[in-house]
């Protein structure tokens, strides 16, 4: 008898143990087909906000060509005239070391391909605006001067997880051959980028 309770026992743990992986295997499934859903639904909106813009400014150069060649000749123009199209909660202040009262701390995985790049966009920028959509928009800058052609977007705000690579998403502003102006997401350019140059924290 006490041999068939204590089967019955291991029995009940063991059913408890498959169903709580299989939820805890679902939950995270959802969450990713979320998160994935909501990036797409991000990109379209900062892509036909380029469209607006671009259609406001005409021709701009501020892009990175097929080629991988630099152009920021316009990105101060450009940006000024983009944040204008956006829902902007506020412009983030900065403190002495960079940072800002509406950027989280943000976990950066060293092995990524995008790692460096991610560093100097979260402590070497010069613009971060919270927007009334719960996102943040961290512009990459060369220097005070000068912006760059890509931003990150927090898709969550303050939210956790805060991980670069996660809800921290690098958009990258393109033209290819075609003259096509447009925000590209892929980001496989990064393990081409020097990376010899220490970030500033």
């Amino acid at each position: 008898m006490v041999k068939n309770n204590r089967r019955l026992v291991l029995l009940i743990i063991l059913f408890i143990s498959v169903v709580a992986f299989c939820t805890v295997q679902t939950t995270a499934k959802v969450k990713e087909k979320y998160k994935e859903t909501y990036i797409n639904q991000v990109y379209a909106t900062y892509s036909q906000n380029l469209q607006h813009t671009n259609d406001i400014l005409g021709k701009v150069s501020c892009y990175i060509s097929d080629n991988g060649k630099l152009y920021t000749r316009n990105c101060m123009t450009f940006y000024k005239t983009y944040l204008q199209n956006l829902p902007i909660n506020k412009y983030c202040r900065h403190n002495k070391d960079g940072e800002t009262d509406c950027t989280p701390n943000y976990i950066v995985d060293s092995k990524s391909d995008c790692a460096f790049l991610f560093n100097k966009i979260i402590y070497e920028y010069s613009d971060a605006v919270s927007l009334k959509n719960n996102n943040i928009m961290i512009i990459a800058a060369k220097d005070k001067k000068m912006r760059l052609p890509l931003f990150a977007i927090d898709i969550n705000g303050s939210a956790p997880p805060n991980v670069a690579g996660d809800d921290l998403v690098l958009l990258v502003l393109r033209k290819n051959d075609s003259d096509a102006f447009f925000i590209d997401m892929d980001t496989s350019f990064c393990k081409d980028i020097p990376k010899t140059e220490k970030p500033a924290k």
